[in-house]
């Protein structure tokens, strides 16, 4: 289930971070909190997706900061 959507804008840069919560903490069963992260350079029209990957909260949260921050986030080794 879909809980929040958190964008930032530097210039033409953009981070989105949408938030997942699965599974219930009731009987045992653990809860996954995952986020779907995306970075998109806007002043590229005709390809402005720049990354997207799947982490966990804190993960994302560290780089919407750090984002927040230099105006800037580059994925690294990650597979891309």
């Amino acid at each position: 289930m879909k809980t929040a959507t958190i964008i930032k804008q530097f210039g033409s840069h953009v981070m989105t971070a949408e938030f997942y919560r699965e599974g219930a903490t009731i009987e045992g069963r653990e809860e996954k909190k995952l986020s779907y992260v995306k970075m998109e350079d806007r002043s590229n029209l005709r390809f402005p997706l720049e990354w997207a990957h799947t982490m966990p909260w804190e993960n994302a949260h560290a780089a919407l900061q750090i984002f927040e921050a230099i105006g800037f986030y580059k994925l690294v080794g990650v597979g891309l």
